[in-house]
């Protein structure tokens, strides 16, 4: 029945301009039946995964089609150049990116995710997608402890301060015991906030494999977990990274700037900044060896 309901809602939430009073009784059936905790089957490309009913992906996939084609499209033209290709999701969720890119790429995918909630998902859906490997940690910049904890909400996680004790890792500590992954071509990282600094704090990896980066970036998360706004572009471009390709975060393409375009990250930073809207961006950086990459977008 939870599942009829689920299945109903969406099918009413596709044609929603069609018949109003359909979508909000189905609508109403969805939020008295299928609260936290009530879990569906949602089918992402060749993969059905578990998913809490709350979990706000189905309707941004049927309100944003290009949503998630920008990191399948990566994921094609890295393993175009580099056939032995493995990826690397950090803050994996339910396992979403890795349905997403196993659905058109055949390689490896590592799930990192330090959430509790969604690690017990992540890990029976990871379960039914070939060469698939989880990890559950949380990555930061040093091999840390902090009092915190991992708080979610429709579908996203955040690290808020807490009286509770949570391990922090780096990345290379973490491919110590995933070595499969240690030349990894293609590292996402999408982490509420903390993905610059998880970055940072993966320099000797970035330095040693010159993997492409796909990214979020949204100056306000930044500031709330107190990193500076701007320092992950002169970063990126001290461990060798040249390009950059830009989308906006419902996968609608942008446009492309040198990480020596200062005036122009300034922008792209300031239009960003503020919460003048909901928008923020998704960045893919590229080293110099793989500027060529950048011309097979736009």
């Amino acid at each position: 029945m939870k599942q009829y309901i689920f299945d109903q809602f969406l099918k009413a939430y596709k044609s929603k301009g069609e018949n109003k009073a359909v979508l909000i009784f189905w609508s109403v059936l969805r939020k008295y039946f299928l609260g936290r905790g009530t879990f569906i089957n949602y089918t992402i490309g060749k993969f059905t995964l578990k998913m809490e009913a709350t979990h706000i992906l189905p309707m941004v996939m049927l309100d944003h089609p290009l949503y998630s084609q920008n990191i399948i499209q990566l994921a094609k033209v890295v393993k175009a150049k580099y056939p032995a290709l493995s990826v690397i999701d950090i803050g994996a969720n339910i396992g979403d990116t890795a349905a997403f890119i196993l659905s058109h790429v055949q390689t490896l995918v590592l799930c990192i995710d330090g959430s509790e909630e969604y690690i017990n998902v992540l890990e029976q859906n990871a379960s039914k997608m070939p060469d698939v490997q989880v990890c559950f940690t949380l990555l930061g910049a040093e091999d840390t402890a902090l009092q915190a904890q991992v708080k979610n909400h429709d579908g996203t996680a955040m690290l808020v301060a807490s009286q509770q004790e949570v391990q922090i890792q780096k990345l290379s500590t973490v491919l110590k015991k995933f070595p499969r992954f240690a030349a990894a071509k293609l590292i996402k990282v999408d982490t509420d906030g903390f993905d610059t600094l998880i970055l940072k704090g993966s320099e000797d990896v970035l330095l040693a494999n010159k993997p492409v980066l796909f990214f979020e970036y949204d100056p306000d998360f930044l500031k709330l977990h107190g990193e500076d706004d701007l320092s992950i572009f002169p970063f990126l471009t001290q461990c060798g990274y040249t390009k950059l390709v830009i989308w906006d975060n419902l996968g609608n393409y942008i446009g492309k700037l040198a990480l020596s375009d200062q005036k122009g990250i300034a922008e792209m930073h300031k239009r960003y900044s503020g919460k003048h809207n909901l928008a923020f961006i998704d960045i893919a950086a590229f080293a110099r060896e793989d500027e060529d990459l950048t011309e097979k977008f736009g």
